[in-house]
């Protein structure tokens, strides 16, 4: 299985374990759900839990039961991250002219 990210080069960590940075291609277990987490600076963090036994796109089912299809390494998720808004302050650093005046 390939894990992309959009944009490319982010940070992944598959079920907490780093693994590299997009895109990474790993050979995973059908068995068991995969959490998949990216980071990139600029962008918000995104994660995704992958349920491979799942029919992806309709082309391919994880899921059949015999020996050949128990590891996979043949499709691709992909995770795209939002960039920041590089123009808002981060909230911890608000000018106090704009904290007076403004109430959340």
């Amino acid at each position: 299985m390939t894990i992309r990210s959009i944009p490319s080069g982010a940070s992944l960590r598959v079920n907490g374990e780093y693994v590299g940075q997009a895109p990474a291609t790993l050979s995973l277990n059908r068995h068991k759900p995969i959490h998949v987490a990216a980071d990139k600076p600029g962008y918000y963090s995104a994660e995704k839990t992958f349920h491979p036994e799942m029919t992806t796109g309709g082309a391919i089912l994880w899921g059949l039961n015999n020996e050949k299809s128990k590891n996979f390494k043949t499709d691709t998720l992909t995770i795209r991250l939002k960039k920041r808004n590089s123009e808002a302050p981060p909230l911890e650093k608000l000018p106090p002219a704009w904290e007076q005046g403004h109430k959340l």
